[in-house]
């Protein structure tokens, strides 16, 4: 018989213990989901803040993202609207007929995305020294 009643008792304790949990995450569980940057966005963002040009002219993230909390990058058409066209950009990094210009590449053209070699939140690259030689400053 006294076993019987410690293993009902044993029981009702383990119902108590699971409903009791249960009620906690209930309790805690925010009504509605908070709006964060995906972390790699966000780490990134901390580890390299906007480039210093960037900085200088007070661009938001709204700016080139079109929201204030960014989970991927910004479209290529957000560099262009600043930057000017394609075109614009192969013009103005012209230093001479037989020089290399990064904007106007013979394997590619002139319309490569900017994110290929240029990150706001982080370290750029330098995507043509990965096979010649030649190391443009990539800001």
């Amino acid at each position: 018989m006294i076993r019987l009643v410690l293993g009902l008792i044993s029981i009702l304790l383990l119902v108590l213990v699971v409903a009791c949990g249960t009620a906690r995450v209930e309790q805690t569980t925010p009504a509605e989901p908070v709006e964060t940057p995906a972390p790699a966005v966000a780490e990134a963002s901390m580890d390299y803040p906007n480039k210093p040009h960037h900085q200088d002219g007070e661009v938001s993230c709204v700016d080139c993202h079109g929201v204030a909390t960014p989970d991927e990058a910004a479209p290529v058409e957000a560099c262009l609207e600043c930057h000017g066209s394609y075109e614009d950009l192969a013009e103005a990094t012209f230093t001479g007929e037989h020089s290399p210009n990064p904007h106007e590449s013979p394997h590619y053209g002139n319309d490569q995305d900017c994110g290929l070699c240029h990150y706001e939140h982080e370290e750029s690259e330098n995507m043509c020294g990965d096979c010649h030689e030649w190391a443009p400053v990539v800001p």
